[in-house]
């Protein structure tokens, strides 16, 4: 015969998530006289309740007393124990707002092995945004498991061209580009201007950035600054002067040019060829040159031709001034009597076969010849000796 009592099937200690409820429940129960007061007492708090079943959400763990009572007062214990776990609390945005082509890195910011969408178990994810998506995470710490999603949504980045891409120009050239974009523009020389323009002086780059809604793309156009070396002119003048009707030969110097342009008094001759031959005004000429490069690049220079006189006299003393008659000129000395005493173009000396000649009065012919030799103007007169 089984003694008078009350007989429950021992309940077994449990485990629950953080944050999820437990239900309390007697499944068998025989002796005893109905009805029956169920009493769980939970440690953790000393919190009593009653009936069966009872839910209960458990904030820690506790152990958990029971008490079963029936109607004669008779009663029966039975005590478990419920381990509370706490569960992974992820806090990933829920939406994102990410630049084309800009990487984002997700982090759960919680302990436990994560599951992403994109199929990576790694703590944190990196993503490089090409597109919209959804990425979903389940994360667990093997005995509870928490889920989490961010939506991100892809800003495309802004086009942006140059036109011209690149540019080679003169020195001194005023270079020009022009931004096309769908953003806000911002040039690395501070404007925020679609064209731009300044003086090209060096080789150099131009960067340009375009922004659309926090998105930004950039570019850079090149200035090329053509080589163009400077030019320098020589001439068959004597001292810079040359006689009325003297022909002046001028050759430009480096021969590297598609053109030459000389340009004096009234006068103005192209040429692919870097020698002229020209005729100096009888009070001198300004002769202004210009070179010209392939690419249209210039470089000048700019010289003065006087008109030369033929002096009455000189004075061969040795002083540096006024010692030689007509230096740079051929020319021909005659005395009183006919004969050459002196020909030449660096200038009579006032000598004889090596010696000072006769103070007095000698005779001169200049005769100008073209470049094929044939004469074009002749001067003769009368040149004075003087001794001092």
């Amino acid at each position: 015969m089984i003694p008078y009592g009350i007989y429950i099937d021992q309940i077994s200690d449990t485990t629950v998530c953080s944050n999820d409820s437990i239900t309390l429940l007697v499944n068998h129960l025989f002796g005893g006289t109905p009805p029956f007061i169920y009493q769980w007492i939970i440690s953790s708090d000393a919190d009593t309740i009653y009936g069966n079943p009872v839910t209960i959400l458990p904030d820690s763990s506790s152990f958990i007393y029971l008490s079963v009572t029936d109607s004669e007062g008779f009663v029966t214990t039975d005590t478990f124990y419920v381990s509370v776990v706490e569960q992974p609390q992820p806090t990933l945005p829920d939406t994102l707002f990410i630049c084309e082509n800009d990487i984002v890195i997700l982090d759960p910011q919680t302990i436990g092995t994560c599951y992403w969408s994109t199929g990576d178990t790694s703590n944190t994810l990196e993503i490089l945004v090409t597109q919209d998506s959804t990425i979903y995470l389940s994360i667990t710490n093997n005995i509870c498991t928490a889920y989490d999603t961010t939506l991100i949504y892809m800003k495309p980045l802004p086009y942006l061209f140059i036109n011209p891409a690149s540019d080679s120009l003169c020195l001194g050239d005023t270079a020009v580009f022009v931004a096309t974009s769908d953003g806000n523009i911002l040039w690395s020389n501070g404007s925020i201007n679609d064209t731009i323009s300044f003086e090209a002086i060096e080789n150099d780059s131009i960067f340009v950035v375009a922004d659309l809604n926090g998105c930004y793309t950039s570019n850079f156009a090149t200035i090329y600054i053509y080589e163009v070396p400077e030019i320098s002119v020589i001439t068959s003048a004597w001292n810079n002067e040359v006689l009325p009707g003297e022909p002046l030969t001028l050759e430009i110097l480096p021969d590297l040019f598609n053109h030459y342009i000389v340009n004096y008094s009234d006068n103005s001759f192209t040429d692919n060829h870097n020698t002229f031959t020209l005729f100096i005004s009888p009070g001198g000429d300004s002769i202004y040159i210009t070179a010209v490069t392939d690419e249209g690049c210039i470089s000048n220079e700019t010289i003065f031709i006087n008109s030369r006189k033929i002096p009455n006299g000189f004075t061969p003393n040795n002083d540096n001034i006024n010692d030689k008659f007509m230096p740079g000129v051929p020319i021909k000395i005659l005395n009183r009597w006919g004969q050459i005493v002196y020909e030449g173009d660096d200038g009579w000396d006032g000598t004889i076969n090596n010696r000072l000649a006769v103070p007095g009065t000698y005779y001169y012919i200049i005769e100008l010849k073209d470049e094929n030799g044939k004469v074009i103007k002749t001067y003769n007169g009368d040149v004075l000796l003087i001794k001092k």
